[in-house]
């Protein structure tokens, strides 16, 4: 009896995992993209998208700007387009 159990909650959660992890997010590539550069943007040079990836419902993009010497990754939220986790590197 607990085996079943057992076996039906990992089926569950492997089905759910599965599901949450190839959700569309509701917002497209192109406001992702534009939510990264709206806030990198200087003076100094040119943001360049290196890639964009869906995961969760969500997109992650990475960038560099190469005359200010930055680059970074950003976690942009699938529904709002707000960030919701950066990461930034200065050479």
């Amino acid at each position: 009896m607990k085996k079943i159990i057992f076996i039906i909650l990992f089926i569950a959660i492997t089905i759910f995992l599965f599901w949450r992890w190839h959700a569309e997010p509701e917002i497209s590539k192109e406001e992702a993209v534009n939510t990264v550069i709206e806030e990198h943007m200087s003076n100094t040079g040119e943001i360049k998208i290196l890639s964009i990836q869906k995961r969760w419902g969500n997109y992650i993009v990475e960038w560099e700007n190469k005359q200010n010497c930055e680059k970074g990754k950003n976690t942009i939220d699938g529904i709002n387009a707000e960030i919701r986790k950066g990461k930034v590197s200065v050479c």
